[in-house]
């Protein structure tokens, strides 16, 4: 585990580094950005160099290093949501372990994944800490968005914004774990900046939602209504996390027909693995009806997040987007 394994991101972790050299290190971080760019395994390396007991931090060799590689070191705390939120019982359970004096290093390091998923409640708890820490802790702080913290949390904290990988960066980081460059190509732009993402997708059926989507959006030219209904109902009976991955993709395949009006050459599409199938469906999407195909996409997401019934909502996006 050391600075090396950190793809992207480059002139953020050269600032947390100087931090640490200079001994600057504040008791709160928060990470903030898209989640699979490495603020995980950020935090969890500036853990392991204040822990490490070699001259290079990490150095990978001593015990502190070994222990965390381990995922026992007795004094690094990884608080993470138990269900869909972090809750105030966690929060409690976290204040009394940091009570006690670290065990082995000179500190302990708290790390909050998904904090932006606190309750009011745990937060409240939490901001209680981060006002008055007891003895030496380094809070890392772990959120998709800053939006959902509370003002309070994020000026007690140092912000540090982690953005999406560059698509060439992300591309050579696969190659170099021997994905054929054609693949890494297309998984790179498939991604968003996302290295999390981008393993998922190299993985058995990686592609299933994708393809998925480019088939709900073969079949909204289908004249027979039997087979909206139906995929209406199949697509409905997805997991929720999955709707929401099949109506991401299915806009980004809008979005690449609209790019192809202009150039079907152009560097921009995203699915350039299926250019030709894309290219079939350009007859029957005009630039006006993209645009507002897309908008639709965008308010069936808005919709299912307010917990309307996925299956009535996916109806009627199908029935939109085919009458447009």
């Amino acid at each position: 585990m050391n600075w090396q394994n950190i793809i992207g991101n480059s002139q953020t972790i050269t600032h947390l580094q100087t931090l640490l050299a200079e001994g600057t290190m504040p008791h709160a971080l928060l990470f903030v950005g898209p989640e699979g760019i490495g603020k995980f395994l950020s935090a969890t390396i500036i853990a392991a160099a204040l822990f490490c007991e070699g001259e290079q931090k990490p150095c990978g060799k001593c015990k502190s290093c070994g222990q965390l590689s381990a995922k026992n070191h007795p004094d690094l705390f990884v608080l993470e949501p138990d269900g869909q939120t972090i809750k105030i019982e966690q929060v409690r359970t976290l204040q009394s372990n940091i009570a006690f004096a670290p065990y082995m290093a000179s500190q302990r390091v708290v790390i909050i994944d998904k904090a932006d998923c606190m309750t009011a409640q745990s937060a409240n708890s939490l901001l209680k800490t981060l006002e008055e820490p007891t003895g030496n802790v380094v809070f890392i702080l772990i959120a998709a968005s800053r939006q959902k913290l509370l003002d309070t949390i994020l000026s007690r904290c140092m912000v540090i914004d982690f953005q999406p990988i560059d698509r060439e960066v992300l591309a050579e980081a696969l190659v170099e774990r021997e994905i054929e460059p054609a693949v890494a190509n297309v998984i790179a732009r498939l991604a968003e900046g996302s290295f999390g993402k981008a393993l998922r997708l190299l993985e058995e059926n990686g592609l299933q939602m994708r393809n998925r989507a480019l088939r709900v959006l073969e079949q909204l030219v289908n004249p027979d209504m039997d087979v909206i209904w139906r995929e209406s109902s199949e697509l409905s009976e997805l997991d929720r996390t999955k709707i929401f991955e099949v109506l991401l993709d299915l806009n980004l395949l809008f979005r690449d027909i609209l790019v192809m009006h202009s150039d079907k050459n152009s560097k921009l599409i995203y699915n350039i693995d299926v250019v030709a199938e894309l290219g079939l469906e350009m007859e029957h999407w005009s630039v006006r009806r993209l645009l507002l195909a897309i908008g639709e996409v965008a308010n069936t997401e808005q919709m299912l997040k307010a917990n309307v019934n996925a299956k009535l909502a996916v109806e009627q996006l199908l029935i939109k987007l085919r009458d447009l």
